[in-house]
């Protein structure tokens, strides 16, 4: 008589037989016996997700990562959605399926007491765990959605000031090697995500047109262009790398190579590294706002003040929707509905 958990790993291998075969199939099958092979399986007429060793959590969260993944949501979104889930969970002394409107609530009215943020910081929270809730709960996973009476938190949006030219003057001259330099004048030169700028490799580099591939949000390509001034601050910068080798007008590096790296690990920078520097030549400068946020609102705005096309703003920013410009640049709203109308903006 075979067992439920016999019969749940029956059940999905007959599901992945319509998409896979051969070895394929073999390994997912072999796969999915190792990995069950700790866990008991009990079936219950409802369909919420249930083990009897108390990670139910972690089975819920793997299932909608699954999702998201699917949908391209990159490593770090995902790495965000699962510390807000297990911060509530610790909140609460709970598991995800347990949770209640009223412990989200508290988790968040506690959460803003204690550590003093933005209220706009507490809306993203809210949106995570929205979107962890409502997409369980859409695949009958869970009972109920907690986060369907939460309303949303209310802040006032304000639109980055731009930075003027003698601050980003003020914060050139004060970088002190040519690594933050290039950081810098690549930043406000194309506007990219501090994310963005993480994951570039010197392949993305084309060094005789300047520009560069970068890999957005959703693993969604898009180009960018950036000027002499910022090709040769950036070729400064690599000269004086010891990963790289120069056959005269030619580099030599190996495949992954980042264009920026950090000094302490000797290996790709990450986004607190670069926010790090920045608010320390910031200090120095004495421009204590800076942010690599406010670079790609500083190029936004250069654009804006130059009657660029919204959609080609967007575009360059790596947005899909023609009100997030709205973030960073004061857009009237008839002039969007104008450009939508009249080209058909679309990602």
């Amino acid at each position: 008589m075979s067992s439920a958990k016999d019969e749940l790993i029956m059940m999905f291998m007959n599901e992945c037989m319509e998409r896979f075969s051969g070895e394929d199939l073999k390994f997912l099958n072999e796969r999915f016996w190792m990995v069950s092979y700790n866990f008991s399986v009990q079936q219950i007429t409802s369909t919420e997700l249930t083990t009897t060793n108390g990670n139910t959590t972690e089975l819920l969260f793997e299932y909608f990562k699954i999702g998201k993944m699917s949908s391209n949501k990159s490593d770090l979104t995902i790495d965000q959605y699962r510390r807000v889930v297990n911060q509530l969970c610790d909140f609460s002394n709970k598991e995800l399926n347990m949770i209640t409107s009223d412990d989200v609530l508290s988790f968040l009215a506690k959460y803003k007491k204690i550590h003093n943020v933005k209220d706009s910081t507490m809306d993203s929270k809210r949106k995570y765990l929205s979107s962890v809730f409502s997409y369980l709960y859409k695949h009958k996973k869970i009972f109920e959605n907690p986060m369907s009476i939460i309303e949303p938190v209310k802040y006032k949006k304000c639109v980055k000031v731009p930075l003027r030219d003698e601050e980003i003057e003020l914060l050139k001259i004060n970088c002190t090697n040519t690594r933050d330099l290039a950081i810098f004048q690549f930043s406000l030169d194309t506007g990219v995500r501090v994310s963005e700028l993480c994951g570039i490799n010197l392949s993305d580099i084309d060094f005789r047109n300047y520009n560069c591939k970068i890999l957005g949000k959703g693993n969604k390509e898009r180009i960018v262009s950036f000027s002499g001034k910022t090709m040769m601050r950036i070729n400064e910068y690599l000269k004086l790398r010891k990963d790289i080798n120069f056959n005269g007008a030619f580099m030599q590096y190996s495949d992954n190579t980042p264009l920026f790296k950090s000094f302490k690990r000797n290996d790709r920078i990450h986004k607190s590294g670069v926010e790090a520097m920045m608010r320390k030549v910031g200090m120095k400068s004495g421009v204590v706002r800076i942010h690599p946020h406010l670079l790609r609102a500083t190029f936004a705005t250069r654009l804006a003040e130059k009657d660029t096309d919204i959609g080609i703003i967007a575009k360059l920013l790596g947005h899909t929707d023609l009100q997030s410009v709205n973030r960073y640049v004061l857009t009237d709203q008839n002039k969007i509905e104008q450009t939508v109308r009249l080209k058909g903006f679309c990602s």
